[in-house]
């Protein structure tokens, strides 16, 4: 199946290079790349502008106002995936960095399982001894008190885990469930997601990703407490 990559992005000229030249190495044959710059103030618009003159299966825009009621990054999720014409849609974020056969794979697990939604833990890079006491006790968190293994089991619908990172939804899964918009003011957008995908009886697969896509989500102590704060 054809698919599309999207990736919201705002002030990402540190990240974007990396991510977008991971994206467009893929060795899966039928897919392209969306990217929504949401207002970038920084060299992001430069940079997503000569990478599109070299490959013509990236394709970015600039993304409409925020309506009230919405949270960034979900209207500029929501935006993609209406714009995107793949029969999957793959949501990731700028931060990430993806191995040649990552989209192969998670392609592959997703039709051998017969899932509607697939999504999984990518290897977190800590760097600094900010990032070091941090990132890791999140996960630890996660591991120790939330059963994986019964994430897949479709009838138990308050066992439900996605992560934003990579997000591989088959498009009528996505747009049935209600998209983006069913969560538009929820912060945690990627568990509200995969708990409606259960609550609409769609099979979710949780995947170990952490051999194929890598992701340095902060770069400091600081912007660590920012963001899980």
């Amino acid at each position: 199946p054809s698919v599309s990559i999207l990736v919201p992005m705002r002030d990402e000229e540190r990240r974007a290079q990396a991510c977008l030249q991971s994206l467009l190495a893929q060795d899966y044959p039928h897919f392209n790349v969306l990217v929504l710059d949401d207002g970038s103030q920084d060299g992001t618009p430069q940079i997503l502008a000569e990478l599109a003159k070299r490959d013509g299966r990236l394709k970015t825009f600039q993304g409409r106002p925020l309506p009230e009621g919405w949270l960034g990054k979900h209207w500029a999720c929501q935006q993609l995936a209406e714009t995107a014409e793949g029969q999957l849609l793959l949501f990731t974020d700028a931060d990430t960095v993806h191995e040649p056969w990552a989209l192969r794979q998670a392609v592959s697990v997703l039709e051998e399982q017969g899932a509607h939604l697939l999504s999984g833990l990518v290897r977190q890079e800590a760097r600094t001894w900010g990032e070091r006491l941090i990132v890791p006790a999140a996960h630890w968190c996660v591991f120790s008190f939330f059963p994986f293994a019964l994430v897949r089991r479709p009838e138990l619908r308050f066992l439900a885990l996605a992560n934003g990172q990579f997000m591989l939804f088959r498009r009528e899964a996505y747009f049935a469930l209600g998209g983006h918009a069913s969560v538009r003011a929820n912060p945690v957008d990627d568990l509200a997601l995969a708990r409606r995908a259960k609550e609409h009886g769609l099979r979710l697969w949780l995947a170990d990703l952490t051999g194929n896509v890598s992701c340095r989500m902060y770069t400091s102590y600081k912007e660590a407490v920012a963001g899980f704060s």
